[in-house]
């Protein structure tokens, strides 16, 4: 018998477990529909008992691990800054901008220390998330 090519062979997609913590964080975010209803980093962090880098670390794994739809705000004038489940189109459209701009002025900070352009700093990166994604390098 023959040993299966490792490149070809893929594992299912398993459900990526849930924390208690998440689950904390989850039902207070719930509670705050839309970006008028943000409720601040601090504020979050003391309701649920946890340090305020904790719940930043939560809020990212409830997003990328299980697909949650929350955004931050960083606020004008008169908006708190904090975070909340997008509620409208509107808001998912605001949210996605606000990271692609974050995104593009990171890689305009790491292109000048690495001397490189943001063009081959966002190639790079592409480059890694497809081996992050892969587990194979490109």
């Amino acid at each position: 018998m023959t040993e299966p090519d490792s490149e070809q062979t893929t594992l299912p997609d398993l459900p990526v477990p849930w924390t208690e913590d998440e689950e904390a964080v989850l039902a207070i975010l719930k509670q705050h529909q839309g970006r008028e209803n943000a409720i601040g980093r601090e504020t979050l962090a003391k309701e649920v008992g946890l340090g305020t880098r904790v719940v930043e670390q939560i809020v990212r794994h409830l997003v990328v691990s299980h697909g949650q739809s929350i955004a931050s705000s960083t606020g004008g004038k008169d908006e708190i800054h904090g975070y909340y489940m997008i509620s409208s189109l509107e808001e998912q459209d605001q949210a996605e901008r606000q990271l692609v701009n974050r995104i593009i002025a990171s890689a305009k900070r790491l292109g000048q220390l690495r001397k490189n352009t943001p063009a081959e700093i966002l190639g790079q990166i592409k480059l890694d998330l497809e081996q992050d994604t892969t587990g194979v390098a490109a």
